[in-house]
C-alpha cells in the first residue's frame, strides 16, 4: 500500500521536473543573456595558454572563490567565462562554464536537480552543475566540487552528482555557448 507521504514527494518531484524545464527554456536563459549583455561587456581576455587539461582546471579552480548569484541566487545568472576568469569568483554554473570554454576535450554543462526528503521545505530541491567530458572513452565531470570519474555512461553523471540519501529528479544539457539542450549529447564542433 502507498504511504500518503510517498504519493506527495512523487507528486513533488514531478511537479519539479515540469518546472526545471519550463524555468530552463523560458526564465534562466533569457535573464542570463539579458545580464551578460549589460554587466559584462569589459570582460574579454581569456588564458592565453588553452586549452587546458583537467589538473590544470583544478588547479585554476583553488583560487577561485565561490559567492552566490545575485538576489539571492533567485534568478540563476551564468556569467562569462571571461568574467569568471578576471574575477575569480562565481557560483557553480560560472566554474562548469568555464571549465567547458578552456578543457582540451569535449564538453558540456549539465544541470542536475535533485530531491532531499530530510531537507526543511524550502530546500527540499536542491542542483549543481557540472561540466561533463568525454576523455579515453571514459565519461568525467569536473566542478567547483573537484572531478569525478571515470564513468561509463553520461547518464552516470547525473546519477553520481547529487548526494547520497537524495533523489536525483531532473537535469538538463548545455552546450559551452550557454544554449538549453535537453537528450542527446552536443559536442564542441
Amino acid at each position: 500500500m502507498v504511504r500518503r507521504g510517498d504519493m506527495l514527494q512523487s507528486l513533488l518531484v514531478c511537479m519539479w521536473k515540469a518546472l526545471s524545464y519550463i524555468g530552463a527554456r523560458c526564465l534562466y536563459s533569457p535573464v542570463s543573456k539579458l545580464y551578460r549583455l549589460i554587466f559584462e561587456r569589459k570582460y574579454k581576455n581569456l588564458p592565453s595558454d588553452i586549452p587546458w587539461v583537467a589538473s590544470r582546471v583544478l588547479r585554476f579552480f583553488e583560487t577561485c572563490t565561490w559567492k552566490q548569484d545575485p538576489m539571492g541566487g533567485l534568478i540563476d545568472v551564468i556569467s562569462k567565462p571571461e568574467k569568471f576568469y578576471a574575477t575569480k569568483t562565481g557560483d557553480c554554473d560560472d566554474f562548469a562554464a568555464f571549465a567547458c570554454r578552456v578543457l582540451c576535450w569535449p564538453s558540456f554543462i549539465i544541470s542536475v536537480t535533485w530531491f532531499d526528503p530530510k531537507a526543511k521545505w524550502f530546500k527540499k530541491f536542491q542542483g549543481h552543475n557540472v561540466c561533463a567530458y568525454y576523455y579515453k572513452e571514459r565519461w568525467w565531470h569536473i566542478s567547483n566540487w573537484g572531478r569525478m570519474g571515470p564513468l561509463d555512461r553520461p547518464r552516470d553523471i547525473w546519477k553520481n552528482v547529487p548526494p547520497p540519501g537524495t533523489i536525483p529528479c531532473a537535469y538538463s544539457i548545455r552546450k559551452d555557448d550557454l544554449k538549453w539542450f535537453d537528450g542527446g549529447i552536443i559536442k564542441k564542433e
